[in-house]
């Protein structure tokens, strides 16, 4: 039986941009919607912190705008370092876009972190996609991409290290801590062991996998 470990690809490198969007999701328990529309702003290097505070859509003219978060409130969420040191790469890789002259931000008052190299945002259907294409042909393929916000607030949960029920509670943005616990917690439980066993190593080379590339310019942020 294959686990969703052995299902990823032997490398996963961030020429695709989209990889890199699907760590930061899991890193930060962000619904997609809530990922494509972080930017460099909402990154708070000094104290480890990220604020997730709304959504990118697609508006009725087809184009992408922003909207509240789901909750109508705006979270502040602690990846890791491992998160960190992952966006300085992605910030590197911006700067020498930036440079060729070929990227141009979308925003004016946003400096979208998650972006193709033309500066266009992602939408939720094309991280959607790329989370098909890491799981197609295997038995993980009709996994939702909500597997990933629900596997890390499990995680949060369950590990003091990471701060335990606040952290996680804080993490989900859910008003109420009982439909936290009713929507994330009591589902993931009852997998607990095997998120341990399986999903977690799916997940450690989802989110180790090395980026190869040669850096002209070094970009700090």
């Amino acid at each position: 039986t294959l686990s969703l470990h052995d299902a990823l690809p032997i490398s996963l490198d961030m020429e695709d941009m989209r990889n890199a969007c699907l760590k930061g999701l899991y890193y930060c328990g962000a619904r997609a919607s809530e990922g494509i529309a972080l930017g460099w702003e909402d990154i708070f290097r000094e104290n480890g912190a990220v604020r997730i505070g709304r959504q990118l859509k697609k508006g009725e003219n087809g184009e992408p705008e922003f909207h509240p978060t789901k909750t109508a409130r705006v979270r502040l969420v602690y990846p890791g370092d491992v998160f960190f040191q992952m966006m300085k790469k992605v910030a590197a890789y911006q700067s020498i876009w930036k440079a060729s002259g070929r990227f141009r931000k979308k925003f004016d008052n946003v400096d979208l972190c998650f972006t193709y190299e033309s500066g266009e945002p992602f939408s939720v259907d094309a991280i959607r996609e790329r989370f098909r294409e890491i799981l197609w042909g295997t038995e993980y393929e009709d996994e939702s991409l909500r597997i990933l916000r629900r596997t890390r607030v499990t995680n949060v949960y369950f590990e003091e290290r990471f701060g335990g029920k606040g952290r996680a509670m804080s993490m989900t943005g859910h008003t109420h801590w009982k439909d936290t616990l009713r929507n994330y917690i009591v589902i993931n439980e009852e997998r607990r062991e095997q998120l341990r066993e399986s999903d977690n190593r799916f997940y450690e080379e989802l989110l180790a996998t090395p980026v190869v590339c040669s850096l002209l310019v070094i970009f700090v942020f």
